[in-house]
């Protein structure tokens, strides 16, 4: 049993609450997403919590290493999400991104300039 209810309009209290990146492409993190002999960028943590309110907050932790040595950031993105079904979109002020949840899962494939990547998050 999901999260979704069965109206597909509402969400579940079960449904809310953070979600941590467990892992990328089936590999545990941190995790590379480009790398040459001068660069290398990586995935060092990410989390996604979703409220009651139908609002979510996403954080993304990476790392950058060049011949200025690394840079350590982290990005937070804050917006609103729905949920059809299994279904799970998060819009902000950039875009939407769609993912699948499960029972204690978020499942999202990203496909971008550096490659593509499945991510999953768990509770």
């Amino acid at each position: 049993m999901g999260c979704n209810d069965k109206r597909r309009t509402a969400v579940r209290a079960g449904c809310t609450g953070a979600y941590t990146l467990a892992t990328v492409n089936n590999g545990q993190l941190p995790f590379i997403t480009t790398q040459s002999a001068a660069y290398k960028a990586e995935i060092l943590a990410s989390a996604i919590t979703l409220k009651d309110d139908k609002t979510f907050s996403w954080t993304i932790t990476g790392r950058e290493t060049d011949a200025g040595g690394p840079v350590v950031s982290t990005d937070v993105l804050n917006g609103v999400y729905t949920l059809v079904g299994s279904v799970l979109t998060l819009g902000d002020s950039d875009g939407s991104t769609t993912a699948t949840l499960g029972t204690d899962t978020i499942t999202m494939v990203i496909d971008g300039s550096a490659g593509k990547f499945t991510l999953v998050f768990r509770r």
